[in-house]
């Protein structure tokens, strides 16, 4: 369900970046732009959350036989929600010109800028070089 849900937002988010492009609402654009960048990018998170998620809790929550549990419940759909919650943030910041917000929401998507560094390097090393050299 989780990535039924994010291909009928990517449908949706290009149907609205075209429309505002269209409409001449350029910064409006420039944010469905992004938002359908995320949820084009759906798999890339899932996977780089989930290993990520098997670093930092041994894989509490996920039963690797089956591949089913509450953690892998939570990420097909947090795989896009938490992307583009991470948006709004940033879009947030944008608006705000109070400097301690702007520095606060910085600091928020600088941890999870290093979180994904993490995760991309764990699944880097776990799952695509041994694929691509194995």
């Amino acid at each position: 369900m989780g990535n039924t849900l994010a291909g009928v937002l990517i449908l949706l988010f290009s149907i609205w970046a075209v429309r505002t492009a269209r409409q001449k609402q350029f910064q409006q654009h420039q944010r469905w732009a992004l938002r359908l960048f995320l949820v084009c990018n759906v798999t890339w998170f899932f996977r780089v959350g989930m290993f990520l998620w098997i670093l930092l809790t041994g894989g509490a929550g996920v039963d690797f036989e089956t591949f089913t549990g509450p953690f892998v419940t939570f990420w097909a759909y947090g795989q896009f929600i938490i992307p583009l919650l991470l948006a709004e943030l940033y879009f947030q910041g944008l608006k705000n010109i109070k400097p301690s917000t702007q520095y606060v929401i910085s600091g928020v998507l600088l941890g999870v800028t290093l979180l994904m560094l993490i995760g991309i390097l764990v699944v880097t090393v776990g799952a695509w070089i041994p694929r691509v050299v194995g």
